[in-house]
């Protein structure tokens, strides 16, 4: 979930961000994945398929002294109809927009990465999936 402070809203601009979270203390991926389903989707989490692990690493924006920084990315799918998606209230707008048809510029906050570690590249900054 993004954070609500101004300057990542500024930063965000009118970008898209994957529903995600990190995983609270004792809680496993599929208890995280369950809990943003229900949290920031309003959907029971029955139709969830994965986990994918996915790791990157890259320099520290914040410290780049300490060398890199290492994400492992829980990735989880769902094929959902436009029409069964909720307006849960932690959201401003929630629309849902297939990844193939929006262009990695108008993706925040490194998602654009997790989408190509999930097999999506970009050519004139569109997306398509890998075969």
């Amino acid at each position: 979930m993004a954070s609500l402070e101004p300057e990542h809203i500024a930063a965000m601009d009118d970008r898209w961000i994957l529903p995600a979270s990190h995983l609270l203390e004792w809680e496993s991926p599929n208890d995280g994945a369950e809990r943003v389903a229900l949290e920031q989707l309003g959907l029971a989490p029955h139709r969830l398929r994965g986990p994918e692990v996915l790791s990157e690493t890259y320099p520290s924006m914040i410290d780049p002294e300490s060398g890199l920084h290492w994400d492992i990315d829980f990735v989880f799918r769902l094929d959902l109809p436009e029409s069964e998606l909720g307006r849960p209230p932690a959201w401003r707008e929630l629309v849902f927009h297939p990844t193939p048809s929006l262009a990695r510029s108008q993706i925040a906050r490194g998602h654009g990465d997790v989408l190509a570690l999930c097999g999506y590249s970009w050519k004139d900054d569109r997306p398509r999936p890998d075969p």
